[in-house]
């Protein structure tokens, strides 16, 4: 039942950053058809709002990995959530210069200069640091982390010159050793993973019906527990839902298909 629980925590902690998706993607969708140039004239102040808006939204479901990263380590933290949520971003930000930084000293870093570049290469651009693709799994993990090593050493205090390294101090210090490992271990351990996933898809398709019906059964069978959204989650945010090029953009999860802006011909 431990296990349970605890698996409840983490749905619960999992769901808090969704649930402000809905209202960036309505507001995506609403200031996209001001930018339709079937209907809104390109050069028209109307037509220049929407794009402004929708490049303002488009930032946070470009970045899901690091809000999930913050959500996760701050839902999940006993105490002090705050600085639980500002570890995990200084961890965030870490792990992109460690992972960047290992994959340039090892000549392993894919050419390209944009994402559109590094499709299929399993690297991709964050903010700034080309990095292993990992998606919102990279949030997820390094969020966790931190709220595990938070809620184990964040009450501990130390006396005299050393008082300043107690606390969420000493959370950053910990996670600084295991971020490092952790930076260098995606390099080879995550384009496994990665096969796996598409695998899964593979066998989803192949499945075809039963593939559907265990899907469907098993999230609303776990509904009463609250672990659906362990099931959902993957199909919604990470390549196990899909993954396409449009556009110049790498296109990931059904969450995303959802809201693409894709052209209208005329007459249609």
């Amino acid at each position: 039942m431990l296990g349970v629980k605890k698996l409840q925590d983490f749905s619960k902690a999992m769901i808090g950053p969704v649930l402000y998706l809905p209202v960036i993607g309505l507001l995506i969708a609403l200031f996209s058809m001001t930018t339709n140039k079937i209907w809104v004239a390109e050069e028209s102040s109307l037509y220049l709002l929407g794009k402004y808006v929708s490049s303002m939204l488009w930032a946070i479901m470009n970045n899901l990995g690091f809000f999930f990263c913050l959500g996760l380590a701050g839902g999940l933290a006993k105490t002090r959530k705050a600085e639980a949520a500002f570890v995990a971003a200084m961890t965030w930000f870490m792990y992109l210069a460690a992972n960047n930084s290992w994959l340039t000293l090892t000549q392993r870093l894919a050419a390209g200069s944009s994402n559109a570049q590094l499709y299929g290469s399993g690297q991709t651009f964050i903010f700034g640091f080309q990095v292993i693709d990992m998606g919102v799994f990279l949030g997820i993990i390094l969020g966790c982390a931190v709220a595990f090593i938070h809620n184990r050493f964040v009450d501990i205090e130390f006396r005299g010159a050393f008082s300043i390294y107690g606390n969420s101090k000493l959370v950053l210090i910990v996670m600084i050793p295991l971020v490092g490992v952790f930076a260098i271990a995606t390099v080879y351990v995550w384009p496994i993973v990665e096969h796996g996933i598409s695998a899964l898809t593979g066998v989803m398709k192949t499945f075809g019906a039963v593939g559907v019906f265990l899907y469907g059964f098993l999230n609303r069978f776990l509904i009463p527990t609250g672990l659906h959204h362990l099931i959902w989650s993957p199909f919604v945010f990470t390549s196990i839902g899909g993954q396409l090029l449009i556009d110049g953009q790498t296109v990931v999860g059904q969450n995303r298909f959802s809201s693409l802006k894709l052209p209208i011909a005329p007459g249609r």
